[in-house]
């Protein structure tokens, strides 16, 4: 009789034990509100309300790639890119009586996306005739038709991009050793884009500037503003955008010095050359111009991302906002996770992002990152994992933040990655990881049937 006694309190105190983590079911601010839970898990699909919008007024400067091509995406429509750049002093330039040879500009190839590899594409370099400033955002929306200036040179190109581990040195072998040093760092050949200039207008204008523009950078780039490179428009074929990397990128004049002898009088002439980089501290910015399809905004069964292209989703979670009526809440664990709608062959022709960037964006439209270092170990989020076709945030933190009030939460948004803001009263700018600005990598998500978004939680309510 003891033992059967015994057999019951146990029996009684594990079906307490499963109730309290048992999986409820019920809309998320009903889920918050209940007595007393530990682990309550639940799935929420039926009240996230997902929007592909266009966005022209991201901030598109401080690049590290320059995007120059026309792509013809037979989903997205057509995009087509350029940029504007300075570049700027090596180091001191001894000038005597210089006269050009020819002037050349090297675009460091770093990428390609597109279907059409093979068709050949204009590259075309335009002066700038007004300043770029470095601390000015810069977005899709910005008019430069105004600033750009002469045509200086152009190249027919198509892809010639290989990597490997042969050790090779830059062109750039002149003054600035700092350059020369971070260019041995790496192990794959660069490959230059060389478009030829007009030595007049580009080479001798630099060679002919007064003294005083070779003492600093900032007297140089006031002298000599800087170039705006884009392609012709395609529309025969699908085409592509090319990737450059802007730190391997520079303006490398050839020219003579004509030298007189103290002793004999005598004139000497050497051949010489200087590279002008695009540094860290150089104005740059991407340029694209797109058109988004209505089909593509109106759609309420895909989710349509592309980075420079300019679309990216708004997730609305209105239930989220009752969450603030319930402080005796801790999220334990909190996934939103997002299904690929694109299948392998297609991914192949255009390769996914490798991660997706969320943000929580406020009611006075501040955006809230999510936060790396906590219990995850400082793992970056949103990774893709094509074993599951699959992109998975985990957001605990942000969603704790959510229900602790910390911020007016209004909406999530979902784009490829980079978005860089202004700190309130100074120019300097917080990036979050990711790569918009500098990709046109584009993914397509489910956003109805089966595979639509959800927003799985655990949470603990006291």
């Amino acid at each position: 009789m003891k033992h059967l006694y015994l057999a019951v309190l146990l029996l009684l105190g594990s079906l307490c034990f499963f109730s309290a983590c048992s999986d409820d079911e019920g809309s998320v601010g009903e889920e918050l509100l209940g007595t007393s839970k530990v682990n309550v898990s639940y799935v929420e699909e039926d009240n996230i309300t997902i929007t592909t919008n266009e966005d022209r007024l991201s901030d598109l400067s401080s690049i590290s790639t320059i995007l120059v091509g026309t792509l013809n995406d037979e989903v997205f429509g057509k995009t087509r890119s350029g940029a504007a750049f300075q570049v700027r002093l090596p180091g001191s330039v001894r000038l005597d009586r210089a006269t050009i040879d020819s002037v050349k500009l090297f675009l460091a190839y770093s990428d390609y996306y597109g279907r059409d590899s093979l068709i050949n594409q204009t590259a075309r370099v335009y002066l700038l005739k007004d300043d770029i400033q470095y601390a000015k955002i810069y977005n899709a929306s910005s008019e430069i038709a105004s600033i750009i200036g002469e045509d200086v040179g152009s190249v027919s190109f198509n892809k010639k991009m290989a990597s490997d581990t042969i050790y090779l040195k830059s062109e750039i072998d002149n003054t600035q050793d700092s350059l020369i040093d971070s260019v041995k760092q790496i192990d794959t050949v660069l490959q230059h884009l060389t478009v030829k200039l007009d030595k007049d207008k580009v080479g001798q204008f630099i060679l002919d500037a007064p003294e005083e523009v070779f003492e600093s950078s900032a007297n140089f780039i006031e002298y000599f503003k800087g170039f705006y490179v884009n392609s012709d428009d395609i529309s025969q074929s699908l085409g592509g955008i090319y990737s450059f990397n802007v730190y391997y990128s520079y303006l490398q004049l050839y020219y003579k010095n004509h030298a007189t002898s103290s002793s004999t009088g005598n004139d000497t002439v050497y051949e010489a050359k200087f590279a002008l980089p695009i540094t860290d501290n150089s104005a740059r910015f991407n340029m694209p111009e797109f058109n988004t399809p209505d089909d593509v905004l109106t759609s309420s069964e895909y989710i349509y991302l592309q980075g420079i292209h300019g679309t990216k989703a708004k997730i609305q979670m209105p239930e989220l906002r009752t969450w603030k009526d319930s402080t005796q809440v801790s999220i334990n664990k909190a996934q939103l996770n997002f299904n690929i709608a694109i299948d392998s062959l297609e991914r192949t022709k255009y390769p996914l992002p490798y991660r997706l960037e969320l943000l929580a964006v406020d009611k006075n439209g501040d955006k809230i990152p999510l936060r790396y270092n906590s219990s995850f170990g400082n793992i970056p989020t949103g990774l893709l994992d094509l074993s599951t076709n699959t992109y998975t945030f985990e957001i605990p933190e942000l969603l704790q933040m959510i229900i602790d009030n910390e911020f007016d939460f209004d909406y999530f948004e979902l784009s490829t990655g980079t978005i860089e803001q202004r700190l309130s009263g100074s120019n300097e700018r917080t990036s979050y990881p990711g790569d918009a600005k500098n990709s046109v990598s584009r993914a397509i998500l489910h956003n109805s049937g089966e595979k639509k978004p959800t927003l799985k939680v655990t949470y603990t309510h006291y």
